[in-house]
């Protein structure tokens, strides 16, 4: 298509005025509306897109904060736990079964504190991600491979 052909919407709007005698102007006319229609089409995809992004990004933002009050709230309680004396001594000796199932327990939340460190690198990782993203867009270079729609703003954008 020759984008060149349509120069304003007031062009377009005066060709559907004028009265249609001139075969040259109607097809000059229909291409503009097709161009307008495809642009149409393509900014209301992207709309879309983007609102299903958003969205998206929304709810991981939620659960990516649910999940660290929950690390927090783990790692708060454990270290209270283990740091305070609450002055309770027992020194029963029926109790040394109930010593061994609290250590396969504290297993488990060994466990659990890798996957929560894990959790943590991967949230790091991610930060940086959208650091990595969201520079390029201030600062254009045409060194940068990151994928960016070309703009007048950002002339070495790449496609």
């Amino acid at each position: 298509m020759d984008y060149a052909m349509c120069d304003s919407l007031a062009e377009v709007y005066v060709g559907w005025l004028i009265s249609f005698t001139d075969n040259e102007l109607k097809a000059k006319v229909k291409e503009c509306r097709r161009q307008i229609v495809v642009v149409v089409v393509v900014v209301v995809a992207a709309a879309a897109a983007a609102t299903v992004a958003v969205i998206m990004a929304v709810i991981a933002i939620y659960q990516i904060t649910t999940k660290t009050m929950e690390i927090i709230v783990k790692v708060s309680v454990k270290f209270y736990d283990n740091g305070v004396d609450d002055g309770d001594v027992d020194d029963d000796d029926d109790d040394d079964d109930d010593d061994d199932d609290d250590d396969d327990d504290d297993d488990d939340d060994d466990d659990n504190n890798n996957n929560d460190l894990i959790l943590i690198v991967m949230l790091m990782i991610i930060m940086m991600l959208i650091l990595v993203v969201k520079c390029p867009l201030r600062n254009c270079s045409p060194t940068k491979n990151v994928i960016l729609l070309p703009s007048r703003a950002c002339p070495y954008g790449h496609i």
